[in-house]
């Protein structure tokens, strides 16, 4: 059974977000696919590249191949299993064109049984942040995300004490308190979130990135209109 809130099936177009979600799903009875603990690289502009080892979980299955695009793999030189842990290595990694941000490269694992698995590859740097100010209801942060993706927010008080909605945690919803758009060169801080947090009380918002880096940001509001500042 799968309880979906509408993220993964489209109901109105009668389509899957992901497919490979639903191929995983659909493999036959008896049989599970196998993965890695993560399904991406980040490769930073300017800093060297180095091996990239990921926890392999097999689930009884071999590893068959790997492939990017036509092209395979060769084991050994360009990636190996070690002690239960796939490693692209860096002669591999050196070879792709990262000319441009953004994703550069998608290799597929194939195994003897269940639905392949990518991992995909990105070429990206330390996205950079803007002042703004502007009101609650269309607070928008331009941002170059200089091919970097967002995994979450945190709201925290300068002086203490998580703000915004749900404030047990510091870590705010995705996609119903703040929402990235990767196109248009902004994240929106919805205004559900700016219901829930004190006027002149200054914010520091935390947003980490798959990649691993953490960009801090401080937003104060005044009434309906909002500041913010690296």
């Amino acid at each position: 059974m799968l309880w979906d809130n509408g993220q993964h099936y489209q109901r109105r177009l009668n389509k899957w977000s992901d497919e490979a979600l639903y191929s995983t799903i659909m493999v036959p009875k008896g049989q599970r696919s196998s993965y890695t603990e993560d399904n991406f690289i980040f490769l930073k502009k300017g800093a060297p590249i180095k091996d990239k080892p990921f926890k392999l979980e097999l689930n009884g299955n071999d590893l068959v191949k790997i492939t990017h695009g036509e092209y395979e793999l060769q084991k050994g030189t360009e990636y190996d299993i070690l002690y239960g842990r796939l490693v692209i290595k860096s002669e591999f990694l050196e070879k792709l064109n990262r000319d441009e941000f953004g994703e550069v490269a998608t290799v597929t694992c194939h195994f003897s049984a269940g639905v392949p698995w990518d991992i995909s590859v990105y070429s990206y740097d330390t996205p950079v942040f803007e002042e703004i100010e502007t009101t609650r209801n269309r607070f928008r942060i331009p941002v170059e995300f200089k091919g970097d993706l967002l995994a979450t927010m945190e709201a925290l008080y300068v002086k203490g004490g998580n703000a915004g909605p749900n404030n047990w945690t510091s870590y705010k919803q995705f996609g119903a308190d703040f929402d990235p758009q990767y196109e248009r060169g902004y994240i929106e801080i919805l205004p559900e979130f700016f219901g829930e947090v004190k006027d002149q009380e200054p914010i520091r918002l935390k947003f980490h990135f798959w990649s691993g880096e953490v960009v801090e940001y401080t937003i104060t509001k005044d009434g309906v209109k909002v500041t913010g500042m690296p």
